[in-house]
C-alpha cells in the first residue's frame, strides 16, 4: 500500500504490515536514523541511497512515527509545489 500526495508517494506499507518505508531527503534520513536507530534505517542498496528509510512499527514510538510521516509528507508536498514552479 502506498501513501501519497496527489502526485507523489511519500511512504509505503510493507505487505506483512510490520514496517513502513518513508522517503526522506538525505539530511532527514540521517537525522531520523540517528534519533531512533533501533526503529529506522536506510533501505539496503540503491533505494536507501535515494532516501527510502525502513521504519519498524514494533520498535518505533508514536512521536517519532508521527514526526517521520509528517516530514516525508511535507517533502512530497513541497516537491510537487516546486515542480509546478519549474513548469510555469
Amino acid at each position: 500500500m502506498a501513501f501519497r500526495t496527489p502526485r507523489r508517494i511519500f511512504a509505503t506499507l510493507g505487505g506483512d504490515g510490520r514496517d513502513v518505508n518513508f522517503l526522506f531527503d538525505p539530511l532527514e534520513q540521517a537525522s531520523f536514523c540517528e534519533i531512533a536507530p533501533e526503529a529506522l534505517a536506510p533501505v539496503p542498496g540503491g533505494w536507501g541511497r535515494m532516501g527510502w528509510t525502513r521504519c519498524d512499527l514494533k520498535k518505533v514510538d508514536e512521536a517519532i512515527f508521527l514526526a517521520a510521516s509528517e516530514a516525508a509528507h511535507a517533502r512530497a508536498a513541497q516537491a510537487r509545489k516546486s515542480g509546478r514552479a519549474k513548469r510555469a
